[in-house]
């Protein structure tokens, strides 16, 4: 299949989006997964769940580190975050955000 194939199939699954070249497959194989509205355009839906769910978690540590203080945070934060199993490439940055969480309460 070539590039305009691909890219038109994109455009009809997610709108009139930008796209960089390194992404043109992996939405290519995506155009028929779930899509919701997000961010003004349409979006992989687990991304966006993904998303939401790391956004909870944070507002959750958060709170805990203020509530019980850096160093009860700090024991509950390691093995939960470390039992969170997912690529850090995934979640639009959730990761580092989530690192930064921890790092602050030291």
């Amino acid at each position: 299949m070539n590039l305009k194939t691909k890219r038109a199939a994109i455009a009809k699954a997610f709108g009139d989006v930008p796209v960089e070249p390194e992404n043109i497959d992996f939405l290519y194989r995506g155009r028929d997964l779930a899509k919701i509205p997000a961010h003004g355009r349409q979006e992989l839906a687990y991304f966006v769940e993904f998303d939401n769910v790391g956004q909870v978690i944070e507002e959750m540590l958060g709170r805990t580190r203020q509530r019980y203080g850096a160093v009860s945070f700090e024991k509950v934060a390691e093995p939960s975050i470390g039992r969170i199993a997912f690529d850090p490439e995934i979640g639009q940055g959730r990761w580092s955000a989530l690192q930064s969480i921890i790092a602050g309460a030291e």
